[in-house]
């Protein structure tokens, strides 16, 4: 098995020169129903392989879910193969949840594998950012990112985003009528809907908003402290 491993790690670094740069596209759609315990998301790859960055043997499909927060998890671990082809995944998730599907290879063999440079030879767009795609799952309306709305010197989006501590969606920015601009700056907590399709070279993933709710943020735990625990705290940090 490592034999066949490293002869293909060599394929792979001789086509590297011969051919041009090569793209992972992602494509989600989910599907739910009234009264299911579980939804599902499938997930289209098409792969366009041309043998850069051979030390990057697998290509991992990875889901977490951005609102409520969740966990991180592999969806697939798919073997790199010269060429062009389509896969699909069917994968079992939460309902009412809002997910980000991204893509990275996290395995080799020999040589540690380089994210950085992986992102360059697969991004689709040809600018490097993260291989990535989100979706909400219903059947109920679900939010996409929670949190404030901000001034934002960038002409792209209409405002940036100040994150809840429970939305982990990690969307920078987005674009929404008027009655959404309203609330920017007012530092109104809000549930905001729509969907974040890639925008453009200086955008990235931008949600567009099609509904805000106001909701407060989670509260933050914080630790218990005793009163001589943080005078010591402080006496030890203006030392």
């Amino acid at each position: 098995m490592k034999v066949t491993l490293w002869v293909a790690m060599g394929v792979l670094a001789c086509a590297t020169s011969a051919f041009a740069r090569g793209s992972i596209i992602l494509t989600l759609t989910p599907y739910s129903a009234p009264g299911l315990a579980t939804a599902t998301v499938q997930v289209d790859l098409t792969i366009t392989d041309t043998g850069g960055i051979p030390d990057c043997m697998f290509i991992d499909v990875y889901r977490r879910a951005v609102y409520p927060c969740g966990s991180l998890g592999l969806v697939q671990r798919i073997p790199r193969q010269l060429g062009t082809r389509s896969l699909q995944i069917v994968d079992t998730v939460t309902p009412n949840t809002s997910y980000r599907y991204f893509v990275v290879s996290t395995q080799s063999i020999g040589p540690p594998c380089d994210s950085q440079a992986f992102q360059r030879e697969f991004d689709p767009y040809g600018y490097g950012f993260d291989i990535q795609a989100y979706t909400t799952v219903g059947p109920d309306p679900t939010p996409l990112v929670k949190g404030r709305l901000v001034t934002t010197n960038d002409a792209t989006p209409n405002f940036a985003l100040e994150h809840c501590s429970d939305d982990c969606s990690g969307i920078w920015a987005g674009v929404g009528g008027p009655e959404v601009r309203a609330y920017v700056d007012t530092g109104t907590e809000l549930l905001l809907y729509g969907t974040a399709p890639y925008c453009c070279s200086t955008g990235g993933w931008m949600i567009q908003v099609t509904n805000a709710v106001p909701q407060p943020c989670a509260p933050v735990d914080v630790e218990a402290r005793d009163w001589s625990d943080l005078k010591m705290l402080y006496r030890d940090a203006t030392r």
